[in-house]
């Protein structure tokens, strides 16, 4: 897989919603392309921080690794974080698994 040069820069706007109803918007911003390997992301908003996404093979096919390191931004998020925290690591879950089943419905691959 090659990526496309000069996107380095570019923004686009993501909502993610949870299964209890809240909502997190962030603007991602394009940082680093090392072509074939690692592409860097800068996020700002509900998140902040940076989300780095490792390319790789494995038996032939390609792999991604996403490493977020983002806090949120809400302060009643992080106000009731202690007490709700049960409730964010299953909204995490299913986000994420919502997430890759459409990433892998867009690269037409099997689960």
């Amino acid at each position: 897989m090659r990526l496309v040069d000069g996107l380095t820069g570019s923004t686009f706007s993501c909502t993610w919603r949870s299964p209890t109803g809240y909502r997190l918007n962030s603007d991602i911003v394009i940082g680093t392309i090392e072509a074939d390997r690692q592409i860097t992301l800068h996020s700002d908003g509900d998140l902040r921080g940076t989300v780095t996404c490792q390319l790789g093979e494995k038996a032939g096919r390609t792999t991604i690794e996403i490493d977020w390191r983002v806090q949120t931004t809400k302060a009643w998020m992080n106000y009731l974080t202690p007490l709700l925290r049960p409730v964010f690591i299953y909204n995490h879950h299913a986000v994420m698994r919502s997430g890759e089943r459409g990433l892998r419905y867009y690269l037409h691959t099997k689960a």
